[in-house]
């Protein structure tokens, strides 16, 4: 069967994730090459900065998710507030993460 990796819920384990599959796959009627998809979040902008700031909404999400307080997407802030703890471990969870200008987010992909 095919496989999907979504980075967010464990980034430390994407590539592992990832060679076990291919290791352990065995062709069948509908699949005769291992076929992989791994999702990750991306922010593109015209601009670097709005990028980032862009980014923010989704770094908000995590953080109010981690609190117990989920809600809808909230719109960027120039500055989050959070705890050196919380900006830690959302940091983390998105750790996979493409953001930036054109040029930025092509390299990241690539």
């Amino acid at each position: 069967m095919p496989f999907a990796f979504v980075s967010h819920f464990a980034p430390d384990y994407l590539l592992t994730a990832l060679q076990v599959y291919r290791s352990q796959f065995r062709p069948s009627e509908t699949l005769e090459k291992p076929y992989a998809m791994v999702g990750v979040n991306l922010f593109a902008a015209e601009t670097n900065e709005e990028a980032r700031r862009l980014f923010t909404s989704l770094q908000q999400q995590f953080i109010n998710l981690r609190c117990g307080t989920p809600g809808q997407l909230q719109p960027p802030v120039e500055h989050l507030a959070a705890s050196e703890a919380e900006l830690n471990s959302v940091a983390h969870s998105l750790a996979c993460t493409a953001i930036g200008d054109r040029d930025a987010v092509r390299c990241a992909t690539a």
